[in-house]
């Protein structure tokens, strides 16, 4: 019984899509693409962070200034760390990389 039912529920959905297909008012609004929104993004971040420094008492805004460029002096004066070579996955030895040997053995 379940059975019949879930079968009809599946056939009067699909047919229910079918006859919504081809109706212009059914579609969803088209998604924006993302480089759209990230180019909106972009463009409204600087007024955010002007306008939230603004919101901000003149001490706050002085110290926090005062701490983000100490932070980037410390950072200019510490050494790029090396990025160490990935460790080779390669599974020859080196006998498999030699070349075979052809010829006789008495040369």
């Amino acid at each position: 019984m379940s059975f019949l039912l879930r079968a009809m529920l599946v056939i009067g959905v699909l047919s229910y899509f079918a006859l919504r297909r081809g109706d212009p008012d059914a579609l969803p609004p088209a998604l924006p693409s993302g480089g759209a929104v990230l180019a909106a993004v972009a463009g409204a971040a600087p007024a955010a962070i002007q306008a939230g420094a603004a919101a901000l008492p003149p001490e706050t805004r002085e110290r926090v200034a005062r701490e983000a460029l100490a932070g980037l002096i410390r950072r200019a004066g510490q050494p790029v760390p090396e990025i160490p070579d990935a460790a080779s996955r390669d599974t020859l030895s080196a006998t498999d990389r030699a070349p075979p040997w052809r010829g006789s053995e008495a040369r």
